[in-house]
């Protein structure tokens, strides 16, 4: 949102900045148990260059919007990621159907998501779509706790209540 107010002037409203300030409380709920961790170790470090990259490739593929398409922009990244993505590829392969088939699937939703974020991003600008970025943390919370049976905290729990009002305060009120 910082980014964007820089590089397109795009100035969030005032129910932006609250639903972006609840969202994220509730972020810190769910990934936190509750508590800042103020050290940063290396799982930490890489996490925020990850938020850093993702800031900045959100910012990218809303000037991309201007001039190209979804579609356009998903390839274009695809060919910028595959440089670091190829040396993980040169290792053994698995050779069961159903790691293939859930590696198919995982494909497809990945694809869609990216190629409807890009399209997205053609009509929200960026303090909006940072909104909605705020639910990623959340649903893996979620899915973790369904597919892998991790535990749920109170303070978990909290901050998806928190987490999911602040997205929906924006998005009803934040345009």
């Amino acid at each position: 949102t910082a980014m964007s107010a820089w590089a397109f002037r795009e100035r969030p409203t005032v129910h932006l900045v609250v639903a972006l300030v609840v969202a994220t409380l509730g972020v810190v709920l769910v990934l936190g148990g509750g508590t800042l961790h103020l050290g940063l170790g290396a799982g930490e470090a890489l996490a925020a260059g990850a938020a850093l990259f993702a800031a900045v490739s959100a910012v990218q593929i809303r000037a991309m919007r201007a001039t190209d398409n979804a579609a356009t922009i998903f390839f274009y990244f695809c060919l910028g990621g595959l440089p670091i993505a190829l040396p993980f590829a040169l290792g053994a392969w698995p050779t069961g159907a159903v790691a293939w088939g859930l590696a198919v699937v995982m494909a497809l939703a990945a694809f869609a998501a990216q190629v409807l974020m890009a399209e997205a991003y053609g009509a929200l600008a960026i303090p909006e779509a940072a909104i909605w970025l705020q639910l990623t943390p959340i649903a893996q919370y979620a899915l973790a706790a369904l597919l892998l049976a991790e535990p749920v905290s109170a303070a978990g729990a909290i901050g998806v209540v928190v987490g999911v009002a602040g997205v929906a305060y924006g998005t009803i009120f934040g345009a």
